[in-house]
């Protein structure tokens, strides 16, 4: 009774799934039908269901390969790796819609860096263009199986050290002009392409010495918004992670929202909104 009256709240439009919360397809579909009977119109369901290590429901759905596969596989074979990138978002798109899940935060379009231990064979390869490629794909496979494409984690993580579930991550040597035919390239091309971004809470000093990403005006409004032409949703990462603790709980909303985050992700419920 509680957690439905938390999620009629008028603020509350969508559910976050986890692993913790699957147990089987049967389990899954009983779940998101009750989750989307408590209000109108509909909450939306989300879950991070990427393939490889981060595939949230396991039994009962078709072990996905990490990106990483289709990158390595386009090497030698680039037009089957095109061809699976698109089976890869179709299969994951259509299991989900069965199961009463509307959307994945997918797909990952940070560059492949093995220094990234986060992000590392999640991301489809290190050159921007190849990225693109594939992501291409998948994101009309997932269009195919009648679901968004949500990308992230702009402005790009996978060339940073550093974890920001658990900690700070600072990027101070790119400048935008860099980021611009590297990390962010892939955004860039495909911003017309999505329903959504997902921001990251990693920060950039030659950008925005003051504020993450995240929590950015630079970032969200004139760069992502202006300068990439993106006019879609905007997601937080989740409020959650460490990185994002730049302050109490509901300082970090309302910054995050300041910022142009249109939808504020969390993962646990840390305080009041």
């Amino acid at each position: 009774v509680a957690e439905k009256a938390r999620l009629a709240h008028p603020k509350v439009s969508g559910v976050l799934l986890f692993a913790r919360n699957y147990e089987n397809p049967i389990q899954l579909k009983a779940l998101t039908q009750a989750i989307h009977e408590v209000k109108t119109p509909a909450l939306t369901i989300y879950v991070d269901q990427e393939g490889g290590r981060v595939q949230r429901f396991e039994t009962g759905f078709t072990p996905l390969p990490p990106l990483r596969h289709w990158g390595e596989l386009y090497s030698s074979m680039p037009n089957k790796a095109l061809d699976g990138a698109f089976w890869h978002g179709l299969t994951l798109a259509q299991e989900l819609k069965l199961h009463g899940v509307d959307a994945s935060f997918a797909p990952v379009v940070d560059l492949f860096n093995p220094i990234s231990s986060i992000i590392g064979t999640r991301a489809f390869d290190s050159n921007p263009e190849i990225v693109i490629k594939l992501a291409r794909k998948m994101i009309d496979g997932l269009h195919e199986g009648g679901m968004p494409a949500i990308l992230k984690h702009f402005p790009g993580h996978g060339n940073l050290v550093g974890d920001t579930h658990t900690e700070q991550v600072t990027d101070t040597d790119h400048t935008l002009e860099a980021l611009l035919t590297k990390d962010l390239l892939p955004f860039r091309v495909l911003a017309q392409a999505v329903e959504g971004v997902m921001v990251a809470h990693t920060q950039h000093i030659q950008i925005d010495p003051k504020y993450i990403a995240s929590q950015s005006k630079k970032w969200i409004q004139a760069i992502l918004k202006n300068q990439l032409g993106f006019s879609g949703k905007v997601f937080s990462d989740d409020l959650s992670m460490e990185a994002s603790k730049t302050h109490d709980f509901q300082t970090v909303c309302q910054k995050t929202l300041d910022a142009g985050c249109d939808f504020l992700v969390c993962g646990q419920w840390w305080g009041e909104l």
